[in-house]
């Protein structure tokens, strides 16, 4: 599976896990938060690809928190690749 997650105008936590929970069609209960971010790509099927793009905005916008995400994506045990695109 193939996902493109696009962070154009991602102002906030909030909209980068809106933008998150609709690309990746996740269900409403989702804890739009890095740890369920986490549960959710650790059951990730092998040979997943997500690419986060037009991530400028969210970098702007909430630096600090788009770093954790880099960090936590980095600490993914399965086999899925993981990109950020500007």
């Amino acid at each position: 599976m193939e996902y493109s997650i696009d962070l154009k105008n991602v102002a906030s936590v909030y909209d980068l896990h809106e933008a998150i929970k609709e690309a990746l069609e996740l269900p409403s209960y989702y804890g739009e938060n890095l740890d369920a971010l986490y549960d959710v790509l650790e059951d990730m099927p092998a040979g997943t690809s997500i690419h986060f793009v037009n991530c400028a905005d969210a970098y702007d916008s909430i630096e600090k928190y788009m770093e954790s995400l880099e960090e936590m994506c980095n600490e993914i045990e399965n086999d899925i690749e993981i990109m950020f695109i500007s």
